[in-house]
Formats: structure tokens, C-alpha cells, sequence
């Protein structure tokens, strides 16, 4: 394979093997901005706690979250919570609506936040770092229940909020969109003036990355063999 036919929005394992062995630069010189996922990008994350968690509280049988996930799809309770459309309340009840015996408010939110493994202080550090190179912005997926507990996790490393990250943060269920739907990456380029060919997104979901392709965003998908800390190495 020549290094021209390795296409510029598509980080291969073939360009991934040589970073890491030979410091090739992931992040082209005309960056100016990046704009970070959260969950698997910046906090690690482990879903099937979350399954084994409630599946502890009575809460069907599954396999997988993704299991977890479409076995109530038709309610799309979950993407109504992430684009804050409904309250916590009301996800709570819908929970409860599945359950074997009745849950208390804490035994839910527990199962939910369950995911949530924890933040890496070589990760916060980087991001520390990459504020005085670029324009840096999150854009998350998430819920006013994970924020809520994800937040609290920030404390014992000496930081009230992820706001002291970035020039913004900004959250699915504040902003009542989702990724990857074009109208969130448009409304944060909008809000923040960004050239969405000088703008780098990170995310471990590829329905991500493509939807911010689409946009002209320069875009690189977070995986297990390729994290934050590996695209940065060497700026």
C-alpha cells in the first residue's frame, strides 16, 4: 500500500500501526479546532454493567446492552432521555414499568450510572495541555442523570465540572439533538464559528464520525488500539 492511497478522513489500522511505530502526526497542521466525544473517548465506559445492574434489580434478561437497548426501542425512552425530552422521572417510571418488584429512585439511577468506569488523569492532563494549541470543544451524547454522576467523579482530581476543559461543552440533552443527526454538528460549528475543514472530531462510534464527515468535518474514530492520548502523541 502507498501512503496516496491512504484516504485522509479514514484512520486504517494500517495508519494506526505506523503512528505508534514511526510518530506519524494523525492531526494535519491546519487544525485549528477539536471537538471530543466523551463516553470511550475521554471516560472509559463498560456498558454491560449497566446490563448485569439491572438485570440485578429484575430488569429482564439480557445478553448485551445493545439487547438492553432494542427490547424497548419502540419506546425510544432512551434516545428521549439523551435529547432531554423527557425527565429523569419519567425514564425512572418507564424503568420501574419493566421491573419484577418495585425500585427506589437510587436503585435505578445506580444501575444506570453503573457504566460510568472512570476518568484516566493522563487524559484530563492531555486535555489540559491541548488548550493553548487549539480551539478545543466536548460534544456528547448523554443524560442529565450520567451528567449529574460524572461530574461528581471529576472532583477528586481537583475539577468542579468538564467545563473547565473546553472553550464549551455541549450536551445532547441540553440542546434537545443527538448525534448523528446533521443538525447538531451544524448548531456547534454555527455557535462556535468553526471551518469545518480546520475542525477535528474524535468519537468511537463510526454513526458518529460519518455524520460529521458529511458536515466537512475532519473526523477520527476513537478505538480500543487507539486512544485520545496515541492521536496526540508528539504535538
Amino acid at each position: 500500500m502507498k501512503f496516496s492511497q491512504i484516504s485522509e478522513c479514514n484512520i486504517t489500522e494500517f495508519t494506526i500501526l505506523f503512528q505508534k511505530k514511526l510518530k506519524i502526526m494523525l492531526v494535519p497542521q491546519h487544525i485549528k479546532n477539536v471537538i471530543f466525544d466523551f463516553g470511550a473517548v475521554i471516560l472509559d465506559i463498560d456498558a454491560s454493567r449497566t446490563v448485569d445492574a439491572f438485570k440485578a434489580l429484575g430488569v429482564g434478561e439480557f445478553d448485551s446492552f445493545q439487547q438492553f437497548l432494542t427490547a424497548h426501542y419502540k419506546q425510544e425512552l432512551f434516545h428521549e432521555i439523551e435529547k432531554g425530552t423527557i425527565s429523569p422521572a419519567e425514564f425512572r417510571d418507564a424503568i420501574r414499568s419493566w421491573a419484577v418488584r418495585p425500585l427506589a429512585d437510587e436503585e435505578i439511577d445506580a444501575a444506570w450510572n453503573a457504566m460510568l468506569v472512570g476518568y484516566r488523569k493522563e487524559r484530563l492532563d492531555l486535555l489540559v495541555s491541548l488548550k493553548g494549541r487549539y480551539r478545543t470543544f466536548l460534544l456528547s451524547n448523554t443524560n442529565i442523570i450520567h451528567w449529574e454522576f460524572f461530574t461528581k467523579m471529576l472532583h477528586p482530581f481537583g475539577y468542579e465540572g468538564l467545563h473547565q476543559f473546553f472553550e464549551k461543552d455541549y450536551y445532547s440533552h441540553t440542546l434537545h439533538m443527538r448525534k448523528p443527526d446533521s443538525e447538531i454538528y451544524q448548531f456547534v460549528l454555527d455557535d462556535s464559528r468553526l471551518v469545518p475543514s480546520e475542525t477535528l472530531f474524535l468519537d468511537d462510534n463510526e454513526m458518529n464520525i460519518e455524520g460529521a464527515r458529511k458536515m466537512g468535518i475532519y473526523s477520527i474514530q476513537i478505538k480500543p488500539e487507539l486512544s485520545i492520548n496515541d492521536v496526540f502523541r508528539g504535538i
